[in-house]
């Protein structure tokens, strides 16, 4: 990081709103010049500094900046090693700072004691839309603390809490999401404690809050060992769902039975229009079928992702096609 671009900042000759530092090897001290330097600054409204080595103490230089700077927008902060007194110093940020829309804290391994800190930042902003926290190990103890503050938060429309293992603190989650009417999109891909994924009670908790919920249209659930149960008891959900557009289910474990449970909701919800169901087994015409089935008469689903190359016979997706088609005029995609 060189002295010219400090001085444009500085001065706010800068002539990008966007200001991108990741993978610069930036150390402690050069935050510390940067942070000065963005103070006063009016024309950077996005800031980078994933994968630099800032670390706690650089969060506290970052902190007294965003106390003064109103302009910047987006903050990314993915893999810089902060652990939670580096947090505990952005929640404090968080807390006066009224222009931050957009933060990302993945892959930072935050602790319970970090995601404490950040719950009450939380409480107290009002603006942050976007909040990515994947990849934090986080766990049923910390989601627990952190949907007490989604309860009555009013702000976050997009949660990122993808590759957790927040496995059965989904009840808590579920739990929130019935009070909270401002969450549309959530990625909950990738979530498990050791071998066992979300079971089959916090699938029952979350599909209940499916069958309530007015406000989440795209929902991720890629990678979670669904298998058939589990599918059902969602399926249940989404007969009574009218809200959600978007649904990705691809990469579980359910085979031709859960389809099937799936296939007989689609019949009956008028909502989804983009469907992944991309998934590891063998996929044949009579595997499909029930799904085929209700495609025909289903007048919602625009785009459906079944994983072409798992396909052995490639006329099987022609076959598939022409049978749909022959009476649903909304599909438009499928692949």
């Amino acid at each position: 990081m060189n002295n010219s671009l400090i001085e444009t900042i500085k001065n706010n000759t800068y002539e990008n709103d966007i200001l991108d530092l990741s993978y610069s090897k930036i150390n402690n001290e050069e935050i510390k010049i940067l942070c000065e330097a963005l103070k006063n600054n009016n024309t950077i409204t996005s800031l980078n500094l994933g994968y630099n080595k800032i670390n706690d103490k650089g969060v506290k230089y970052l902190r007294e900046a965003l106390k003064n700077n109103e302009f910047i927008t987006d903050i990314n902060l993915r893999f810089i090693n902060i652990k939670e007194e580096g947090i505990k110093y952005l929640s404090e940020a968080l807390k006066d700072n009224n222009s931050i829309t957009y933060l990302n804290l993945s892959l930072n391994n935050i602790n319970t004691k970090g995601i404490q800190y950040l719950s009450e930042g939380l409480k107290m902003n009002k603006n942050i839309i976007n909040l990515n926290l994947s990849e934090n190990n986080i766990e049923e103890k910390e989601i627990t603390l952190l949907s007490n503050v989604l309860k009555n938060n009013k702000s976050i429309t997009y949660l990122d809490l993808s590759h957790n293992k927040i496995g059965d603190g989904i009840k808590a989650l579920s739990e929130a999401l019935k009070y909270n009417e401002y969450i549309t999109d959530l990625n909950l891909s990738s979530n498990y404690v050791g071998d066992c994924y979300i079971s089959e009670n916090g699938i029952k908790a979350l599909s209940n809050v499916l069958k309530l919920n007015s406000s989440i249209i795209k929902l991720d659930l890629t990678y979670n060992n669904f298998g058939n149960k589990e599918l059902k008891v969602l399926s249940e959900a989404l007969k009574n769902n009218s809200v959600l557009n978007d649904l990705n289910l691809g990469f579980n474990i359910f085979d031709a039975i859960g389809l099937k449970y799936l296939s007989d909701a689609l019949k009956i919800n008028k909502s989804i229009n983009n469907l992944k169901l991309d998934y590891y087994y063998k996929i044949n015409y009579q595997v499909i079928q029930p799904l085929i089935e209700a495609l025909k008469n289903n007048n919602s689903i625009t785009t459906l992702g079944v994983n072409i190359y798992k396909i052995r016979r490639k006329n099987i997706l022609n076959e598939a096609l022409n049978e749909i088609l022959k009476t649903n005029t909304t599909l438009t995609s499928l692949f």
